[in-house]
């Protein structure tokens, strides 16, 4: 596994799907949920061994940024970040990016909700330094699927290629190529992706280097390149 590790938790969520439980103010990874702990303190606790608290970013938004500091006492401050406006996934993993450089400029960076339920913590461990390894290895862009269990219409899907062998790991027969990303198919659609049985969910978890993800920012989307080098300036983060 990669020594050098940083996670980027998305914690800016709108507020929107557990209402009337959750708000703008409150959005379901400040509630509690599953345990007495929110589920933006079960994801800090599923990463605790893995990652120090330095190495991790929190990015949530201004409307949320004084109930955050409040939950996470302890939580290294300058590791707190309130975007002004939402831009969306793009624009938050750029300026994750962009913080991550400053710090280790060859580090493999995770990309994780702060809203997912994830029970077994030393296997979620274990996926993660196997995608770390994945991301070092290939240069590539990994992302994890979650084996779907029912045909469900509300997520998003992964549909797998050819089994990817890497040379560190040649025991392990779980990475695949990417075919396409198939978003919320109807139920008739989602059904036929189980009995194909090379379709995952689309967890909204990813794994890459800094490097890599930069090269991309590059040939896709320049302008957020531009911007990751400004968040890189020395005077914008402190190291």
């Amino acid at each position: 596994m990669p020594n050098s590790i940083y996670a980027l938790i998305l914690a800016g969520g709108s507020g929107e799907r557990f209402w009337p439980l959750s708000r703008r103010a409150c959005p379901k990874q400040l509630l509690r949920l599953v345990s007495n702990r929110t589920l933006l303190e079960e994801t800090l606790a599923r990463l605790e061994g893995f990652v120090p608290p330095e190495r991790i970013l929190i990015l949530t938004n201004a409307e949320q940024e004084s109930a955050v500091r409040k939950l996470l006492g302890d939580f290294p401050k300058e590791n707190v970040v309130a975007e002004p406006a939402k831009r969306d996934t793009a624009a938050a993993v750029a300026l994750g990016t962009g913080w991550v450089a400053v710090r280790d400029h060859a580090a493999i960076m995770l990309v994780l909700p702060a809203d997912h339920v994830i029970v077994n913590r030393k296997a979620f461990q274990e996926t993660l330094a196997l995608a770390a390894d994945a991301a070092e290895e290939t240069s590539g862009l990994v992302t994890i699927g979650i084996k779907p269990s029912w045909a469900c219409p509300g997520f998003g899907y992964i549909e797998q290629g050819k089994p990817v062998r890497l040379r560190k790991r040649p025991d392990i027969d779980s990475i695949h190529r990417v075919l396409r990303f198939r978003e919320k198919p109807n139920l008739d659609l989602a059904e036929s992706f189980l009995r194909k049985g090379n379709f995952r969910w689309n967890a909204g978890m990813f794994v890459w280097s800094v490097p890599t993800v930069l090269r991309e920012f590059n040939r896709h989307a320049p302008e957020l390149a531009d911007f990751i080098s400004q968040v890189r300036a020395p005077e914008n983060f402190e190291n």
